[in-house]
């Protein structure tokens, strides 16, 4: 079975970090070339698409939005994701040197540096692995999965998923190239995920894996 991985913070969606410096709206990917479709990957995804990002305009400080206390293993900060390292640890163990990690100090607002390592995560790992014909809504004729309507679009549903074992192969997590802004990961990568106790991390209920 596959699993949807997102972030569960707490606080506001979009300000649960301040950035102190570098530039977040010029961050890009280091490629953006297409895949399997035409167009190019857009520059407001390049955190969740699966395709390592440069870090010249890379916030290095953020300053959290709450007291000052313990930050969650995952968290977001706009599209980006941030990690401690105990979450690292995790991914490292079942694909060490696969996914990106950029150092980020944490400050508070006493203006205090947490002594904690923490991380910009960013997974380098995008396929194409959904099932044309069992998935439901089926996938366009490009890949692109019709299960998660646009803003103002209605709803399909039942939502089902299915990823082909061929293409999931031994990754642990990825980004589905037919799915725009999400994580997935495998049974392995949720069990360890468990038995670190790892805060912030959610996932969803078991996707088919055929």
């Amino acid at each position: 079975m596959m699993y949807n991985l997102f972030p569960t913070t707490e606080g506001a969606y979009n300000l649960y970090f301040e950035e102190l410096d570098g530039d977040y709206d010029k961050v890009d990917m280091v490629d953006k070339s297409p895949d399997r479709t035409p167009a190019r990957i857009m520059q407001t995804h390049a955190f969740r698409a699966g395709r390592e990002i440069e870090t010249e305009y890379l916030p290095t400080k953020l300053r959290p939005k709450k007291r000052k206390g313990n930050l969650p293993d995952l968290a977001i900060h706009r599209m980006g994701q941030i990690c401690s390292q105990r979450f690292r640890d995790v991914i490292e163990a079942l694909e060490p040197g696969v996914h990106q990690f950029v150092p980020v100090q944490i400050v508070w607002k006493d203006k205090s540096v947490d002594e904690r390592p923490y991380y910009w995560f960013v997974p380098r790992t995008r396929i194409w692995t959904l099932d044309h014909e069992a998935s439901n809504p089926p996938l366009r004729e490009n890949g692109k999965y019709l299960g998660y309507a646009m803003m103002g679009e209605p709803r399909p549903g039942p939502i089902q998923p299915v990823f082909r074992k061929d293409g999931v192969k031994d990754h642990h997590i990825f980004v589905e190239g037919g799915i725009t802004g999400h994580f997935y990961a495998s049974e392995r990568l949720k069990q360890a995920v468990e038995d670190a106790k790892l805060t912030g991390v959610g996932f969803s209920d078991p996707l088919p894996l055929i």
